[in-house]
């Protein structure tokens, strides 16, 4: 099974039963119809998703790989969709480890479009592949009202180039076939990397001025829209060799 097939059956499984209703209703034209039906046929009636309804979740997925990005996609966006509460810290702190378990899954660092503040720069999520099983998870700070980034989370890096898929695709390409699985220290050396990120604001590392976080926080839906582009890109040699191997 492909990397975006499985990323899309760990959203389904992890998304709880009225949200992925929801999301289900929500599904357009007549991919909702068809993979609609699927879904909640395949909740029970205390809306827990059945081990047998999954399989035929993923039966459908596996003829219908065409749409699996644009279902990961959708599938991430409602996950964060309405922040609970006054902070925007917690949301935030749900969407930057919404990207480290889809890099750690991978096991490699990932670039993906945009960041909080900015909804076209690239951001590169980077961390030693041979610690992939021990990067931490993000969290809010214990005193303060912001989300900390750096060792042992992943160090992120605000690239200068502006986004394209096409640039995305590449640089992901780029760490799967390098050596050691990571952009060359080149591409990011003296790029300004996120130290804290706050309400309505990123700050970097010494050197670098913060960035204002727009209000709505446009960057947050690039990122999540991207992170499919990402591994889809990723999984290009072992897909290129099964279609050699028919």
């Amino acid at each position: 099974m492909s990397l975006v097939l499985e990323l899309v059956l760990g959203l389904i499984r992890g998304m709880g039963g009225p949200d992925l209703r929801k999301w289900a209703d929500n599904l357009p034209g007549a991919l909702g119809e068809e993979l609609g039906a699927i879904v909640r046929g395949a909740l029970r009636p205390d809306n827990s998703l059945s081990e047998e309804g999954l399989g035929r979740i993923s039966k459908w997925l596996q003829n219908h790989r065409d749409e699996a990005v644009v279902l990961s996609a959708s599938l991430l966006q409602s996950r964060h969709a309405g922040a609970a509460g006054d902070s925007l810290i917690p949301e935030y702190v749900r969407i930057a480890n919404t990207v480290r378990a889809v890099a750690v899954q991978l096991g490699r660092p990932i670039v993906i479009c945009g960041f909080f503040h900015d909804d076209a720069c690239l951001s590169y999520w980077h961390f030693d592949p041979d610690r992939a099983g021990s990067v931490a998870a993000f969290e809010k700070h214990p005193d303060l009202d912001l989300l900390m980034f750096g060792a042992p989370r992943p160090d992120v890096y605000i690239l200068e180039d502006r986004a394209t898929d096409e640039l995305i695709r590449r640089l992901n390409l780029k760490i799967r076939m390098d050596d050691f699985h990571q952009l060359d220290y080149s591409c990011y050396s003296g790029r300004p990397q996120v130290e804290t990120v706050r309400e309505f604001r990123v700050e970097f590392e010494v050197g670098f001025e913060a960035s204002e976080i727009p209000l709505g926080a446009p960057g947050v839906a690039a990122m999540l829209a991207s992170l499919p582009l990402a591994v889809e890109a990723q999984a290009m040699p072992g897909d290129e060799l099964q279609k050699t191997l028919g």
